[in-house]
């Protein structure tokens, strides 16, 4: 993937400000009466207790902020924050997550934390991550690099023995930055997800995210991963099947023009025999 466009750039703080992305994303899902469907909000990687509403989720199932999540996967969740990707790998062989994961990591503002318990299933969680561009008065001088408002979400999911859970995750945002995305899925034994990822970024912007899987015995992962916005994307998609009959099933497709980079790359590791994976990328 061609990151010249990043790489030249200056990076600067996002405004926070997101305007009618609001209405674009959330007030429109309760004008359709659509509110009971939970709905987890970032915007620039930080949550918002006032754009989100997860208080239809039952049986034990959280889904907010690191500071509130559940004594009981606590310390879980820590630690897998402490796990960088492809630490001591060979950069030849890889998908190339280690930087932009330790930028992630080094940045780390707040994480999306969800969490279903062994035995409970949850129909639909709506993560919604919102990006806003620079100050006003912070944009660069001319002739200067272009200037990007810097977000680094992190999302860190965790669905125990025999859960299941339907995410959408969906990123947008107005004007110009970069989003530098990190997320951690975690599938316990018999565990499923079924994941369909939404990229919908601005014209002016420039995505990068590592989706990191991780399935025991039995789990099941279908991803549906679908890039329409950016001026540069690039989605590492590195899944480990780590459990006997384990199954992840990857699709992806990207609706881009003549004047956008959409990139997909993906590499899965059948760790465990009897395990096994399909990828049908367009």
């Amino acid at each position: 993937t061609d990151l010249s466009l990043l790489y030249g750039a200056t990076l600067g703080a996002p405004s926070g400000r997101v305007g009618e992305l609001v209405a674009g994303y959330v007030e429109e899902e309760e004008e359709a009466a659509a509110a009971a469907r939970p709905r987890l909000v970032f915007v620039d990687g930080v949550y918002s207790a006032d754009l989100s509403d997860t208080s239809s989720l039952g049986g034990g199932a959280y889904a907010g902020p690191l500071e509130q999540v559940p004594p009981e996967v606590r310390e879980a969740v820590l630690e897998s924050l402490r796990e960088i990707p492809e630490r001591e790998a060979d950069p030849r062989t890889e998908l190339g997550c280690h930087t932009f994961a330790a930028l992630n990591q080094a940045a780390l503002s707040d994480v999306a934390c969800v969490y279903v318990p062994s035995g409970v299933a949850v129909d639909t969680l709506r993560l919604i991550l919102l990006s806003t561009p620079s100050y006003p008065d912070s944009g660069a001088e001319a002739g200067a690099s272009p200037q990007l408002a810097a977000s680094h979400p992190n999302l860190s999911l965790w669905l125990g023995d025999g859960a299941s859970l339907s995410l959408l995750q969906q990123y947008a945002g107005r004007g110009a930055y970069f989003c530098n995305g990190l997320s951690r899925l975690r599938l316990g034994e018999n565990a499923s997800l079924t994941h369909a990822y939404l990229q919908e970024q601005s014209d002016g912007a420039v995505h990068v995210d590592s989706v990191l899987a991780t399935l025991a015995a039995g789990a099941r992962y279908d991803a549906n991963i679908v890039q329409s916005g950016g001026r540069l994307s690039r989605v590492n998609l590195a899944v480990r099947l780590e459990g006997r009959h384990s199954h992840a099933s990857l699709n992806g497709i990207a609706l881009g023009s003549e004047s956008q980079l959409l990139d997909l790359h993906s590499a899965v590791r059948h760790v465990s025999p009897d395990c096994s994976s399909e990828q049908e990328p367009r």
